[in-house]
């Protein structure tokens, strides 16, 4: 979740999703990096701490599928 006056002018809201992946139950997120161009797997914790560094990144969700 991001507080980003560049989008929330373009979308209407002080709060969008920026990016989606899958936490897996083995602490790996799953996600489309754009960096590599591709889905990649990679530690949970070291892609929060990484994303922490962002000013305008400000939450995350995670929401359980059953």
């Amino acid at each position: 979740i991001t507080d980003n006056p560049k989008i929330r002018d373009n979308i209407g809201t002080v709060l969008a999703v920026v990016h989606m992946g899958l936490l897996l139950p083995n602490g790996v997120l799953r996600h489309a990096s754009s960096v590599h161009k591709k889905v990649i797997d990679v530690d949970f914790y070291e892609y929060i701490s990484q994303q922490q560094k962002n000013k305008n990144n400000i939450g995350i969700t995670l929401v359980a599928i059953k």
